[in-house]
């Protein structure tokens, strides 16, 4: 019995992280299609302080990132 009870809630707990995963991966989906539509950020002419037009997206980058070999020193002795 125990085994059994054991089993039924290790699936529903792997349910409820599955359906979790889907809902966050839903919401990422719709937040980078709705981020394309916004306006690119700018400043406020007047008030340099503040944005033109909120909410808006962030620019592109001015060139591509481009892949750097990592360095990792050695510990002090």
């Amino acid at each position: 019995m125990k085994t059994r009870r054991e089993t039924i809630l290790a699936l529903a707990c792997g349910v409820a992280v599955f359906a979790g995963a889907l809902a966050g991966a839903h919401a990422g989906a719709q937040e980078g299609a709705a981020s394309e539509s916004l306006p690119v950020c700018q400043l406020d002419p007047r008030d340099s302080s503040k944005l033109a037009v909120e909410p808006c997206r962030p620019a592109p980058p001015v060139q591509p990132r481009r892949a750097v070999a990592q360095v990792i020193g050695r510990m002090p002795a």
